[in-house]
């Protein structure tokens, strides 16, 4: 059951848009039809090409809107005039005017001509890259053709010149030339670049031979140039002209300055007299710029046959009817009786349409179920509306708004609905709600849809109408008539559709409701603004002096703004951070200097990028000499003028849009005001589209670069500047040959882990064993295929002794650092001491590469550098920490003292008191280990922990009661017993331990190692407290309970210790309480029980007011109390 029209209508495969350059052969070309306006065309080409009247000689210019066919067409005439007549006979067949057949017939017997296509703007940016365009395409054609044709060009005499001086050009120019050596690596290396006919290769050679040999090559006139080789191909029987073919040449005109169309004005005026011409194709310029563009534009133009290439009527009837299929369509049952509903009710409307023209009716008719309206809509609007995502091709094979979403619309079928042209208002909304000039239709459509759509649909449908008619009929010169929105066009345009019956009814509560109301003359006109022009002038006025500069006028509309700054996202387009700001060429001299005074002041690691934006092209032209001077004056300053202004005749434009919304929003009319927004904010955005496809001059240092457009300007800036800014700055890392670190290597992500991974590093593999994103990290330890670092993960003597870029920074760190060594008596802020890297010619910040670069040269140094508080060197974690919080400071362009970041290097007292503590306690033989694992004085604290714990048994004080220590021993071990009280001792109390130790190291070795010492000291002690006497017996348990301590055995204070015998010797001495029987007598009156506060309080003011033989009895008894509150009755009733 059939029900929807796509069950019986098929859509053909979409077919794309034609490329010139990738012509598949005959079967894609000739699958053109030849229409009167190719004929035409035809006709036209021939004229200017082959006629022998000087004045009719002229180069061509194919123009046409988006979908046209003037890419298709253009190549068929290609083939035709340059294919072989073979290759070319049957399609001649198919040009059904007898005299052009002939015409082209005759020709073709006689002559061919040579064919070297072009597409897009082939980087001819300036005059040398434009001859160099040129002369490539041309070459390389040629060689294809006649391998043995070598064609004189700057590119051959570059190669002759370097084959006859190689010496000279290797040991003087490309040793010389620090951006020559980035590409090139030898003589014959150039040689080979340049026979592959590269621009780039060839300016870079002749820049390089030019600075160091002076002037060698003559400039080339691509005219004169282009005849000579036309002449030549002629001579040797290849052909009998060269033409060439540029299509879509609208992004060459977008970056055409005067010199490049006085160059092409050159090349067409050599079409009178020679036979090499220019094919220029290109979408149409509607309206011509009132700069000085758009006038040289039409200066040229005066030198080619402009052909304005339109799609007529029947052409754009067969494409449209070539992109859907109706099975067995003579029989086919829906499709005859779709044709036998519509067709009586369309036939007058057919005779408007085309005049009674009984072809054109017939490709109409064919045309069901789309509208015989909307058909003739589109075959109008294919020559002035569209884009590359808007033509009448795309329009059929829609699947939202276009033919194909209607025939898979289960709704539109089989309740008389036809595609009427309310969907061509649909589809083309996006091209409407982008042009300026029709903002009064897209608002009023946004501010009356939901009022007219909860009428019905088809009132929606009939509205839209109203609004396609208004945004198209100020585009048409012709039919007006037939594009005029009264009662019967819109009828007509409905006709045969289900809602031609309502149509008058629906027409009139528009107008009645004031949606859009017909004018007096019956129509549905809709104008533009009526407020008081007074109101209107005063704001224009107000609003000019608000947006009297080019960055008031971008600061408008932020979106575009943002899209400009995106240029310059690090790790998106940008491998350093840049900082930019946006200059006007309106503001004053004096006042550009003290904005870019400030504006240079910040940052040292930054590019600094100041962009020149202008309102007009004369403002423009004349900053030109001042921004160079700039350059100059600002060392290092980029500044960057962007050739697209926004031109005089768009501001007023812009002006009046702010103005009326402002006017708008007044009168309380918000949805006009935000259309006029809207608008306002589509000129800037259209303006900063095209500037960024258009090219721009950097001037730097008194030198000017153009390079491609502002879109390929972070190019500039990688690939040169920044190198010559930071000339020891990570840019100058060579990669193995060919190879290029992905753009979002220079990000800045994770380099706290790229931090630690090389601080702890502990061999070459780790260092180099990267991956992901990082990968090309282990580039960093390699030059020219050789590694840079030892087995071990340091660097090898070869590579101290060259120049690696990780080198140069080692050697840096390890200046700062020995500077800071003898700079700093104490503690240092590590952002003080390499304050100088965010410096030029370093200008590091926060990226992988300074990570990895400044982490592994501080790895020398990590022994050595200790955090303030300790006597540790720094872990790998705490360093990677501070060296996480320098970059975040380099991230901002700062390098300031920081708490954060304090370090000291260990003393040499430091080191050797570490050393000798190893020696006198023979940790070596007692503890088996290494003198290399004694790294710091607080290892050794650690080791002899051990020692105290494992081998000794006790604190080290105990030896302070061996008996006859001489006072010199005594004091070195007070010495050394006060390391052990301190966490972390001053640099004059290391000094001062230090020399105890080493003036006593014999005595204290001999005192130390010999375990019994500690049994005798310790005993001694016992035996020094007063009061007590331990009984032999009692001599383990004691132990046991000393042992119970929670502090290691090093650690332990006298104190400590003492307390704990005390209580030891007490809880030995004190009778047991006598425990009551099982049934003792229960007295007859009970005494109030005492509290267990009480008791504890009386039996603590028993024991003070007692005779003991010492307070340290008091003591340990009060204590005993505190803890077993239990005991406090027996010892009230002592």
């Amino acid at each position: 059951m059939v029900t929807k029209y796509s069950d019986f209508i098929r859509l053909q495969s979409f077919l794309p848009v034609y490329d010139i350059l990738e012509d598949n052969g005959p079967s894609t070309w000739q699958s053109f039809i030849p229409t009167t306006q190719f004929n035409d065309m035809l006709q036209r080409s021939l004229t200017a090409i082959t006629s022998s009247e000087v004045s009719k000689r002229k180069s061509v210019w194919v123009r046409g809107t988006f979908g046209t066919g003037k890419s298709h067409a253009s190549a068929v005439i290609k083939h035709l005039l340059c294919d072989e007549f073979d290759a070319i006979n049957s399609y001649i067949d198919t040009i059904k005017e007898p005299s052009l057949k002939a015409q082209i017939r005759n020709l073709r017997q006689k002559k061919r001509y040579f064919a070297v296509t072009l597409k897009g703007v082939e980087k001819a940016y300036d005059i040398p890259r434009f001859t160099l365009s040129l002369q490539r395409a041309v070459s390389s054609e040629l060689k294809k053709k006649a391998p043995d044709f070598v064609v004189d060009s700057d590119f051959t005499a570059a190669i002759k010149w370097i084959d006859e001086h190689r010496r000279i050009f290797e040991e003087d120019v490309l040793l010389k030339s620090a951006d020559l050596t980035d590409i090139i690596g030898s003589a014959d290396d150039a040689i080979e670049k340049l026979q592959g006919y590269k621009p780039s290769v060839y300016l870079a050679v002749e820049k390089a031979i030019r600075e160091t040999v002076g002037n060698v090559f003559e400039q080339t006139s691509i005219s004169d140039w282009l005849a000579q080789v036309e002449k030549e191909i002629e001579n040797r029987g290849i052909a009998d002209g060269l033409i060439i073919f540029w299509d879509e040449f609208t992004s060459v005109m977008d970056t055409l300055k005067s010199d490049r169309i006085n160059v092409l004005q050159n090349i067409a005026e050599k079409s009178q007299n020679n036979n090499v011409f220019l094919f220029l194709i290109s979408h149409r310029i509607e309206s011509q710029s009132s700069d000085t563009k758009g006038k040289d534009i039409t200066k040229m133009s005066d030198r080619f046959d402009e052909i304005d290439y339109k799609m007529d009527s029947l052409s754009t009837y067969l494409i449209m009817r070539h992109s859907f299929t109706v099975p067995n369509e003579e029989s086919n049952q829906q499709l005859i009786s779709l044709r036998g509903k519509v067709l009586p009710k369309v036939d007058t409307v057919l005779d408007f349409l085309t005049n009674g023209n009984t072809e054109q009716k017939g490709y109409i008719k064919n045309l069901l179920p789309l509208h015989p309206y909307t058909a003739f809509l589109c075959s109008e609007i294919s020559n002035y509306i569209g884009s590359s995502n808007r033509s009448v091709i795309k329009f059929m094979h829609d699947d939202e708004s276009g033919f194909d979403a209607f025939l898979n619309n289960e709704n539109a079928y089989g309740v008389d609905m036809l595609m009427t042209a309310d969907t061509l208002w649909d589809f083309f909304y996006p091209t409407f709600e982008s042009d300026p000039a029709s903002t009064t239709f897209t608002g009023m459509f946004n501010s009356f849809e939901d009022k007219v759509k909860a009428q019905s649909e088809d009132h929606l449908r009939i509205f839209k109408a109203i609004l396609l008619l208004n945004a198209l009929s100020p585009k048409f010169k012709k039919s007006i008539e037939l594009m005029s929105p009264n009662d019967k066009v819109i009828c007509y345009m409905f006709a045969g559709d289900r809602a031609h019956g309502k149509v008058i009814d629906i027409l009139n509560w528009i107008d009645e409701n004031n949606v859009v109301a017909r004018d007096i003359f019956g129509e549905f006109k809709i104008r533009g603004t009526s407020y008081n022009q007074n109101e209107m002038n005063k704001r224009r006025q107000d609003e000019q002096s608000v947006y009297k500069t080019a960055t008031a006028v971008l600061d408008y509309d932020l979106a575009s703004k943002e899209s400009l700054q995106d240029l310059f996202q690090i790790g998106v387009s940008v491998k350093r951070e840049t900082a930019l700001q946006f200059f006007s060429c309106e503001d004053s001299e004096p006042l550009l200097r003290s904005r870019l005074n400030k504006f240079i002041g910040d940052k040292p690691n930054y590019l600094h990028v100041a962009f020149f934006l202008s309102l007009t092209e004369e403002n423009r032209d004349m900053k030109d000499s001042i921004l160079n001077a700039f350059s100059k004056e600002f060392e290092n300053l980029i500044v960057v003028l962007a050739d697209e202004t926004f031109s005089q005749q768009t501001f007023n434009k812009f002006i009046d849009a702010v103005a009326t919304a402002k006017v708008a929003k007044s009168h309380f009319n918000e949805a006009e005001s935000k259309e006029y927004e809207r608008a306002a904010h589509a000129f800037v955005t259209k303006w900063i589209s095209q500037l960024r496809n258009n090219t721009y001059t950097v001037y730097f240092n008194g030198q000017s670069y153009c390079e491609g457009t502002v879109e390929q300007l972070p190019d500039l800036l990688n690939d040169k500047l920044s190198a010559k800014i930071f000339t020891l700055g990570f840019e100058t890392l060579r990669y193995p040959k060919g190879y290029v670190p992905p753009m979002t290597f220079f990000k800045d992500g994770n380099c706290p882990k790229v931090i630690q991974d090389i601080l702890q590093a502990q061999t070459r593999d780790k260092l180099t064993s990267f991956s992901g994103q990082f990968s090309p990290l282990k580039y960093l330890f390699e030059e020219n295929g050789n590694t840079l670092v030892k087995t071990d993960g340091e660097l090898s003597e070869n590579a101290l002794n060259g120049h690696s870029w990780l080198v140069e920074i080692y050697r840096h760190v390890e200046k700062c650092m020995e500077k800071a060594r003898k700079d700093y008596v104490d503690k240092f802020s590590l952002s003080e001491v390499l304050a100088s890297f965010i410096k030029e010619p370093y200008g590091m910040f926060t990226s992988a590469l300074n990570c990895a670069a400044i982490a592994y040269a501080l790895r020398h140094y990590k022994s050595e550098l200790f955090q303030t508080q300790t006597s540790q060197p720094v872990s790998d974690e705490a360093l990677a920490g501070m060296l996480q919080d320098l970059f975040k400071m380099w991230k901002d362009g700062k390098s300031e003292h920081s708490n954060k970041i304090l370090l000291r290097f260990g003393s040499k007292e430091e080191k050797e008191l570490a050393i000798f503590l190893f020696d006198t306690f023979d940790l070596a033989k007692i503890l088996h280990i290494k003198s290399s694992e004694v790294k710091s004085l607080d290892n050794a604290k650690w080791y002899i922990q051990e020692f105290c714990k494992t081998f000794a048994g006790q604190p080290l004080w105990v030896l302070l009661y061996f008996p006859g220590l001489s006072s010199e021993l005594r004091k070195a071990l007070e010495a050394l017993i006060n390391l052990f009280d301190q966490d972390s001792p001053s640099v004059d109390k290391i000094k001062e331990i230090y020399r105890y130790v080493k003036n006593n190291h014999v005595e204290l070795n001999l005192l130390l190692t010999q375990q019994e010492n500690y049994e005798k000291g310790f005993m001694a002690f016992v035996d020094s407290i007063e009061g007590i006497k331990i009984d032999k017996a009692w001599w383990n348990e004691m132990l046991e309970k000393i042992n119970q301590l929670p502090k290691e055995t090093a650690y332990r204070k006298q104190s400590d210790v003492e307390k704990v015998i005390y209580k030891f010797y007490i809880n030995k001495v004190t009778p047991t309480p006598p425990q009551p029987g099982p049934n003792p007598p229960t007295p007859p009156t009970p005494p109030t029980p005492s509290t267990v506060e009480d008791d504890v309080k009386e039996a603590k003011d028993k024991i003070k007011t007692t005779n003991m033989p010492n307070t340290m009895w008091q003591m340990a008894i009060l204590n005993l109390i505190d803890e077993y509150p239990e005991t406090a009755e027996f010892f009230k009733r002592l």
